[in-house]
C-alpha cells in the first residue's frame, strides 16, 4: 500500500517504536513517592524538559493532554470558566476562524448552547486567509478569546497568525486571549508562543511522529484556565494518571522534529511541487485549492471536476493508494466539506474535495507510483 494520508496520522519515529517496550517496563504511577514511582516521574520530567526546549517554553507552561482536541477544550472551556467566575456579567463573545478544525466548533457551540456565548467568525479572503486588516478593534476588545488554526489540515492554508497576534496585542485595555491550533503545522514549522504571537497553542502527537492519544497545551503564565477534568496531575489542570508512554514519545518526537525541521520542509516542498506540476500539466479540469504560496508543504488538496470524492478515494484504495476525502474527522461524511463551503465552493464541489499528504519517509519513487494510480482512476472517470 502507498500511504498518502500523513496529515491524519503519520508513522511513529522508528527509534521511539523500538524504545516503547523498554519504557513500558517502568509501569509505576509517576505520582507515587517510592523508588519505582520516581523512575516513572523521571520519564515524565524528561519529556517535559524536551518539550520545553523544543517549544521554547518554561516547564510550567506545558500541560500534557490526550491530544489536540482535549487541549483545545481545556483552553477554550477552561478560560471561559475562569472569565465567567471572575466577571459573571455581560455578554461573552468568542472570535473563531471559519476554517478551524471541527473540534473547535463543537466546543464553542457547546458554550453557545449551554452558556449563551456568542460565536463570531473572523473574515477570510477567497483563498481562506484571515483578513487581519478587516478585523476591527471593537470586535476584538469585546471578545474574551480568538481561536485560529495555524495551518489548515484540509486545504493546507498557512494562516498569518503572527500578524493576527500582533494585531490583537495592539488592543488597549482588555484584549482577548489568542489560541492557535498548530496540530497540522508542527511537522515542518517552528512553533512557540513567541513565534506565533499567541497566549496558547496546541499540538497532537500522532501528527508528527509520536503516539495517538498524546498532546500538549502550551500556555503563557497569564493565560488563566479552570480545570475541566478534576485532578492533581499536570499542575492541577488535568486529572487522571499520566499516559507515560505517550508523553515520553511526544517529547522525543519534538526533539527529532526540531533537529530536522528544515530538512523535512525542503523535502515536503519538493514533493508538493512534483504533484502540483502533475495536475497542472495533465489534468487542467482539476481545481487545486491549496494556495501556490503560504501553505503547508506536506498537504495538497484539490477538487474533482465531477463525481464523489469518497468513491474516488475508495477506487484509489482498491489499487493500493491511501488518500483522503477532506480531513480525517470529516472523511465518510455524506455532507460536503465545511471548509470548502466556507470558501464559497458549491454544495456539489464541497463533496469532491480530495487531500493528499506526505510523510518523512515519502520518496519521489512513491510519488511516481501514486500519480500513476491517480492517472488511471481519473482517466476512467467512474467516480
Amino acid at each position: 500500500m502507498l500511504y498518502f494520508d500523513h496529515a491524519a496520522s503519520t508513522q511513529t519515529f522508528s527509534y521511539i517504536s523500538k524504545g516503547l517496550e523498554e519504557k513500558a517496563k517502568i509501569f509505576a504511577n509517576p505520582s507515587s513517592v517510592h523508588q519505582r514511582g520516581q523512575e516513572a516521574r523521571h520519564i515524565l520530567d524528561e519529556a517535559r524538559y524536551n518539550a520545553s526546549k523544543s517549544l521554547e517554553a518554561n516547564l510550567e507552561n506545558i500541560i500534557f493532554t490526550s491530544g489536540a482536541t482535549e487541549s483545545l477544550n481545556l483552553a477554550i472551556i477552561g478560560h471561559f470558566l475562569f472569565i465567567k467566575n471572575k466577571e459573571n456579567k455581560g455578554e461573552f463573545i468568542i472570535q473563531v476562524s471559519p476554517l478551524n478544525h471541527s473540534s473547535v466548533f463543537k466546543t464553542v457551540n457547546f458554550l453557545s448552547k449551554n452558556f449563551g456565548v456568542k460565536v463570531e467568525k473572523l473574515p477570510i479572503d477567497k483563498l481562506g486567509f484571515i483578513d487581519v486588516e478587516a478585523i476591527s478593534d471593537k470586535d476584538l476588545s469585546k471578545s474574551f478569546m480568538v481561536i485560529c488554526e495555524h495551518g489548515n489540515s484540509e486545504t493546507g492554508v498557512l494562516q498569518p497568525v503572527a500578524k493576527l497576534g500582533k494585531r490583537i496585542r495592539r488592543i488597549e485595555g482588555r484584549r482577548p486571549k489568542f489560541v492557535v491550533d498548530t496540530a497540522a503545522s508542527v511537522v515542518d514549522t517552528e512553533i512557540s508562543l513567541n513565534r506565533q504571537v499567541c497566549d496558547g497553542l496546541v499540538i497532537s502527537g500522532e501528527k508528527f511522529g509520536g503516539l495517538k492519544g498524546s498532546g500538549i497545551l502550551l500556555r503563557k503564565k497569564d493565560f488563566e484556565i479552570e480545570s475541566i477534568i478534576s485532578g492533581s496531575q499536570e499542575f492541577g489542570y488535568r486529572g487522571g494518571t499520566e499516559n507515560l508512554l505517550g508523553i515520553w514519545a511526544i517529547g522525543e518526537a519534538l526533539v527529532q522534529i526540531s533537529e530536522k525541521r528544515n530538512v523535512y520542509h525542503e523535502k515536503y516542498l519538493k514533493l508538493h511541487n512534483f504533484l502540483r506540476n502533475f495536475f497542472v500539466h495533465k489534468f487542467t479540469d482539476i481545481k487545486i485549492t491549496t494556495p501556490g504560496k503560504d501553505h503547508l508543504a506536506h498537504i495538497f488538496h484539490f477538487i474533482l471536476p465531477s463525481g464523489s470524492a469518497n468513491v474516488f478515494v475508495q477506487q484509489c484504495d482498491l489499487l493500493g493508494l491511501c488518500i483522503s476525502a477532506g480531513s480525517a474527522c470529516s472523511s465518510g461524511n455524506v455532507r460536503g466539506s465545511a471548509i470548502l463551503m466556507e470558501l464559497k465552493y458549491s454544495d456539489a464541489e464541497s463533496l469532491r474535495g480530495v487531500r493528499i499528504s506526505f510523510g518523512r519517509e515519502t520518496e519521489i519513487e512513491d510519488m511516481e507510483k501514486m500519480t500513476n494510480i491517480l492517472e488511471e482512476v481519473l482517466d476512467k472517470g467512474n467516480f
